[in-house]
């Protein structure tokens, strides 16, 4: 109960429900309430002192006091004698408070931080006591604004859990409140109230964005009381309260707050500057809640909200984040204004409306050119006419209104990339508006004003994606301003920029290498023109250097991924034309590395290539990939992957959306708080067919571990039916009925016994990290199978999933079957990710209720909130003419075989545009559905839907219908 109490910050029922005998052991709570409440009649400060110190205390009875754990009433007594100014008491009391904290660190258990945290959080308390009670007591202004400076500079990092920092908070405002009645200086005891409303302020707005709106509240009360606060501070007050009153679920009273605080801002804007960034910001709030709810018309909310906080911030200092945000709400209500006049234009209704028109038109001109019409035909050929005349007026308004909208989204769009680095993931969604209407004359206008201003590294996510789109038509505007855009990429960021056209420029070495005939191909322009683009950078001096390094490695590593071995080795050599090649190219990144980008363009830093290793050796696998170490600057040898006779791009693709996902996640405390990611690793094409994979070092495919040579399931269970034999068992009624395959699978099953878990017991001994990887294993398996999910990913058999035998991490390879393809496979896929047995097995003795569950619900949760920005950024992707999504029988056979044309087969790499869009709405439309929850056309919460998954999942009867290769039994 006083927990309880605690949490919701009800101080002062906890206090009457303390104060009525409590026993001893509750006297913490009893001495946070009193400080919390300013109630400073506790202990007076005679007791204190005789209590606590005594000077004759003996080292012993220190010990005793310590280790009863009596923080909170040393924290108490220090606040209390620096109330009564006994600067002395003060001193002694937080060294008490101190030993205390420090003696809780010491018995706490180093298997997890987050049990150092309230200690951690008690002694910045303590410490902030001393330096407030040392400037208050030197009595000069200048120290005290020290200590209110430096724990400003404290909240600019990054913060822990709100309820470890919010006793801080709290501490503050009583401090400040203290001093600021005992000050008898006016202006001191005014730059304290100053002070005082700010933190409050602060810990409102924390706390709202925390979800611990009774926090807020509490602030929000307590700065009410000081009284004499300036007319920002009051409007400050009302905005917070208006907002926690929205966040809390009370809009109507959220709404008449803030409408009420409009009204008078709007009489008072002009006199400071403060009070026009105030009413900008709550113009722009009010027009967020109207977009919202619906409440006013479209071009209301624009006019009266928007472009008015626009121009209210006109010729006002540090109004960056205020105009910004502005941009942002702006742009992104006009963008879903224009998609819904895009889907009304789509629509069937507005088809038939458009051929209703044309039918009433030629009916007029047919009726027209009769020399003796009725009455009725007159009558008729008026009422056509007027009908067309409607519908062509509102044809045209509909028409007007989606370019406005699109204008209006595109340039604040473009501002709010030129002006802020918060909402870097709309680069997405300006790149899909722009190749939309790459003819469009308002939209190259727009981009002619405002697209050199905006940094280029801004542009690096979607270069993948804007490549494909070149041409060596320059005589193309949009041709023009995109290849100045990559040039421009290219020059400041060449590690990043460059690999990807010079994989595009590279697209036929491959038949080069192998001397196979180039075809005419519809790319042959696209092709032209990265080469273009590369023939001008070379006449740039900042790069040149850094291009012919990479096109040396680029030609080296491909000639590599086909070099024929001869004869069965562990290692093979190579040649010495090639290794001469690969050595000391120190510009060139090494290619499996990833580096951040830098605003400043400056990669001096970077770790280049020093050399190759003179072996390399044969993986495995159907095109005989080879892995070789490749040794940097920084004289580490890294493993990386060569392949030949694969298409990489799509890969490297998903390796995209996935980074992209993990931004969303982090951003998300609770995601963030759970480690919740998806593992990546670097994928870089080199041409069409070829590229350089990133060694994913110390994992193994849980092939290998389940049911590989000496797998854990012959060893741990002998007596079980082999994996062959389970294997051949799903194979004899591969073309049987339903009922056949789930009693054959549920006999496997019976005589097949999961074993993951003793992956655990073998890697790690020891309790600690055994508990800490196996959490690490259901966080990841978790986030893989939501993501999986909403991709669509599949053959997911156990060859294409590794295990760190570090981490514990799942890590997802080979995506060559993406959005649901798996559906149309020979043996259709029947699961929405892989959670079979084993899978299952590693997650303990709860299985798949519990962490498991939650961390799903958590994934979804982070993904359906960010659908609208999932979605844009998927749209981007799934139009990309270089990558043909869908796949062709004859490649789905080979999937499922696990066989590969002998030949190189270049005439189908890529899809015509008409198979591109037909692909991409229809994966757009089904993505959608996902992201909002429909499952078999009905709409389901977030734990509905992922217990469906995990029921589905989990099903025998969609287990037993699997491809026998997939291994649904393990």
């Amino acid at each position: 109960m006083l927990f309880a109490l605690r949490r919701l910050g009800l101080c002062h029922i906890q206090s009457s429900y303390l104060s009525d005998g409590m026993y001893s052991e509750y006297e913490d709570y009893r001495y946070e309430c009193c400080w919390r409440l300013g109630q400073w009649n506790q202990l007076s400060t005679e007791n204190s002192k005789q209590l606590n110190y005594n000077k004759a205390d003996s080292s012993s009875g220190l010990k005793s006091l310590i280790t009863k754990g009596e923080y909170e009433k040393h924290h108490y007594i220090s606040l209390k004698a620096l109330h009564d100014l006994d600067f002395s008491s003060v001193e002694r009391a937080v060294s008490r408070a101190r030993k205390c904290a420090i003696n809780s660190l010491t018995h706490a258990s180093l298997e997890c931080s987050k049990n150092l945290y309230l200690a951690l959080s008690q002694l910045q308390t303590l410490q902030e006591i001393e330096d407030f009670a040392s400037a208050w007591q030197s009595g000069e202004a200048i120290n005290m604004e020290a200590v209110l400076d430096k724990w400003k500079k404290q909240d600019q990092l990054s913060l822990s859990e709100f309820q470890y920092m919010e006793p801080i908070l709290a501490q503050r405002a009583v401090l400040l409140h203290n001093a600021m009645l005992m000050e008898k200086n006016d202006e001191l005891r005014q730059r304290l109230a100053e002070h005082l409303a700010e933190i409050q302020l602060s810990t409102a707005k924390l706390a709202r964005t925390e979800g611990w709106h009774h926090v807020g509240v509490r602030c929000l009360r307590m700065l009410s009381q000081i009284g004499r606060l300036s007319s920002v501070v009051e409007g400050r007050l009302k905005l917070e309260e208006a907002q926690l009153s929205w966040g809390r679920g009370d809009r109507e009273v959220g709404r008449h707050i803030l409408r009420s605080l409009l009204g008078e801002l709007s009489l008072i804007f002009n006199e400071t500057e403060e009070n026009r960034l105030l009413y900008s910001y709550a113009l722009t709030l009010y027009g967020n809640w109207m977009v919202e709810t619906r409440s006013e018309n479209s071009q209301v909310i624009v006019e009266r909200y928007f472009i008015k906080a626009l121009r209210i911030l006109e010729g006002v200092k540090y109004n960056e984040e205020s105009q910004l945000e502005t941009y942002c709400s702006l742009a992104r209500f006009v963008d879903a204004e224009y998609q819904q006049l895009m889907g009304i234009l789509k629509s069937s209704a507005f088809e038939s409306k458009q051929q209703f028109l044309t039918k009433a038109t030629e009916e007029a001109e047919r009726l027209l050119q009769q020399e003796n019409r009725t009455r009725d035909e007159n009558r008729k050929i008026q009422m056509c006419q007027k009908m067309s005349r409607i519908d062509e007026a509102e044809m045209k308004n509909r028409e007007d209104e989606k370019n406005m909208y699109l204008k209006l989204a595109l340039k604040y769009y473009l501002l709010s990339l030129e002006h802020g680095v918060q909402h870097s993931l709309q680069v997405f969604r300006l790149t899909s508006l722009w190749l939309e209407n790459t003819v469009h004359e308002e939209v190259s206008r727009v981009l002619e004003q405002h697209l050199h201003r905006i940094p280029s590294y801004k542009f690096l996510p979607v270069v993948p994606q804007l490549v494909p789109r070149i041409s060596n038509n320059l005589s193309d505007p949009f041709v023009r301003r995109l290849n100045t855009l990559l040039e421009r990429c290219a020059v400041e960021h060449p590690h990043h920029a460059l690999p990807v056209i010079l994989a595009l420029a590279n697209s036929y070495r491959d038949q080069e290498v192998t001397g196979g005939l180039q075809k005419e191909r519809k790319s042959e322009l696209r092709v032209l023109g990265a080469k273009h683009i590369v023939q001008c950078l070379k006449a740039r001096e900042e790069v040149r250097a850094i291009l012919t390094q990479m096109e040396g490695v680029a030609t080296a590593l491909i000639n590599l991924a086909y070099y024929e071995v001869q004869g069965k080795s562990k290692s093979y050599s190579i040649q010495r034309t090639l290794l001469k090649q690969l050595k000391g190219n120190e510009l060139v990144l090494v290619p499996t590395l990833t580096i951040p980008v830098k605003s400043n363009c400056q990669y001096d830093d970077i770790v280049g290539i020093y050399k190759y290793v003179d072996t390399f050796c044969l993986v495995g696998g159907l095109n005989a990939p080879k892995k070789i170490g490749c040794v940097g600057t920084d004289g580490i040898e890294r493993p990386q992957l060569i392949k030949g006779k694969d298409d990489l791009r799509q890969d490297a693709v998903m390796q995209q959306v996935f980074t992209i996902l993990n931004t969303l996640l982090k951003n998300n405390k609770e995601t963030q708080k759970r480690k919740l990611l998806i593992r990546t690793y670097k994928v870089v094409p080199l041409s069409q067919r070829s590229g350089v994979l990133e060694w994913c070092q110390n994992t193994e495919p849980m092939a290998a571990y389940l049911i590989g040579p000496n797998s854990a399931h012959c060893r741990y269970y002998p007596q079980d039916l082999t994996p062959q034999a389970c294997r051949n068992a799903m194979l004899a009624v591969a073309g049987k009925s339903n009922e056949m395959k789930l009693k054959t699978y549920s006999d496997i099953c019976r005589s097949f016994h999961p074993v993951f878990r003793y992956f655990f017991l073998e890697n790690f001994p020891t309790p600690g990290v055994w508990f800490e990887r196996r959490l690490a294993y259901i966080h990841s398996v978790a986030t893989s199978s939501m993501i999986g999910y909403i991709l669509g990913l599949g053959d997911r058999h156990t060859v294409n999933i590794l295990v760190d035998k570090s981490t514990a991490e799942v890590i997802h390879i080979d995506f060559g079957i993406a959005f649901e393809q798996g559906h149309i496979l020979p043996t259709p896929e029947t699961v929405p990710f892989r959670l079979t047995r084993d899978m299952e097995d590693g997650m303990g003795v709860s299985g798949i209720e519990g962490i498991f569950r939650r961390c799903c619900e958590k994934t979804m949760s982070v993904l359906r909130q960010n659908q609208e920005t999932i979605l844009t950024i998927l749209e981007v992707l799934l139009y990309d003419p270089l990558y043909a999504w869908t796949i062709s029988p004859s490649k789905a056979y080979n999937i499922q075989e696990r066989t590969h044309k002998t030949d190189l087969d270049y005439t189908d790499p890529e899809a015509t545009a008409g198979e591109v869009n037909r692909m991409a709405e229809r994966a757009l439309v089904r993505l959608r559905q996902k992201l909002q929850g429909t499952e078999e056309g009905t709409a389901t919460s977030v734990s509905g839907q992922v217990t469906r998954l995990l029921q589905q999942a989990r099903d025998p009867g969609n287990l037993s219908r699997l491809y026998h290769g997939w291994h649904p039994y393990v």
